[in-house]
């Protein structure tokens, strides 16, 4: 319908109507995981909207494009994009939705700090998200209330901070429930399901992450669904699902590749990682090539906190094999990184870690 409306839309010479087609295209062509067209789409609606000095086209498009870039692992120009919006409306306009399900500027902040936390800035993060909180609830747009809520959710169980994480995941999850916002859903209890396993809550985690895929899978929803699926594998292997978790995230990491999510081909070889461990026992050279395909993936992206957790992982590889001398160089890199970031939960793991290895020697 989206295509037949852009269509008759340039026949008629309409090109507002057009660049509005075409920004909101973009996200259609984006949750297909047709990334490249999604683009195409998006970047026509943005010039048409610059041209005319248009906000209600330049808004929806700098934020579709800003979720593709995401998705595709290009965090920096995900990171301009959504900063195009919030610089654009400032002011009065930054409570207008611009035709848009919520508030734009808190959609920006609220995926810009997503984009941030990839790339480890974590600070300027909870600023962006701080900032699109505030405006939620001075606006009183639930829609608006409950996506920064879980945005920060995100940030927060990214940085290691499970219980903050739980704080804003579980009250946006509900709202989004609440108010049948399909297209959140699995993203959002994905999220909430895995700082649940984490916390040891496994039964509760696994069931959420379980139904997250179902959701997506129901709707379609084919961008980050590989993103979705590592988590699952994770969670599975936390569950002790072991053969379960295996075939998951080669399912997971197979659908990064197809779509070119850079991102998430990293993120799902850290997950194959771990499980090969598990699978395989200590000494599994295939889980040693995951690790170092998803350090080499993250170091390429500027993915700080997974080049940590990477290095934090192969440290705990290589002190399983006996090889200290190789375990102590990462198991080091990877505290001073956590260290710098302040992400607790992997800090702790590491410094136990360095710890035990003195023991060992």
């Amino acid at each position: 319908a989206l295509h037949k409306a852009e269509a008759l839309a340039e026949a008629l010479g309409d090109q507002r109507r057009q660049g509005r087609v075409l920004s909101y295209l973009a996200q259609a062509l984006r949750l297909g995981g047709d990334y490249t067209q999604a683009i195409q789409a998006g970047e026509r609606a943005l010039a048409i909207g610059e041209a005319f000095g248009d906000l209600g086209i330049q808004a929806p498009a700098n934020f579709h494009l800003g979720q593709t870039f995401f998705h595709l692992g290009d965090h920096a120009r995900a990171t301009e994009l959504h900063l195009n919006n919030i610089r654009a409306l400032d002011g009065d306009l930054s409570r207008e939705r611009l035709g848009m399900a919520g508030i734009p500027v808190v959609f920006s902040r609220g995926h810009l700090c997503w984009a941030l936390a990839e790339l480890g800035r974590f600070p300027e993060g909870i600023s962006a998200w701080q900032e699109a909180m505030r405006l939620a609830e001075d606006v009183k747009h639930p829609f608006s209330e409950a996506f920064a809520k879980y945005c920060g959710g995100f940030l927060y169980l990214r940085k290691g901070e499970v219980g903050l994480a739980i704080a804003q995941l579980e009250p946006g999850f509900a709202l989004c429930r609440s108010m049948n916002v399909r297209l959140e859903l699995p993203f959002v209890a994905t999220f909430l399901g895995t700082a649940y396993t984490l916390s040891g809550r496994l039964g509760d985690g696994i069931a959420l992450l379980e139904e997250a895929i179902e959701e997506a899978t129901t709707l379609k929803i084919m961008s980050g669904q590989s993103w979705l699926r590592g988590f699952l594998a994770l969670g599975y292997l936390l569950g002790g699902r072991v053969q379960e978790a295996v075939e998951l995230a080669r399912r997971a990491n197979d659908m990064a590749q197809q779509y070119a999510e850079r991102g998430w081909i990293a993120w799902t070889n850290y997950a194959l990682g771990h499980i090969q461990s598990a699978a395989d026992d200590a000494g599994s050279g295939a889980a040693l090539a995951a690790f170092k395909a998803a350090l080499e993936g993250a170091q390429a992206l500027q993915m700080r906190p997974l080049v940590a957790r990477c290095e934090l992982s192969l440290g705990q590889f290589y002190r399983r094999v006996h090889d200290d001398e190789s375990a102590h160089a990462h198991l080091a890199r990877a505290a001073a990184q956590l260290r710098e970031m302040q992400m607790p939960l992997w800090l702790q793991k590491a410094q136990a870690e360095l710890e035990a290895l003195q023991v060992d020697a």
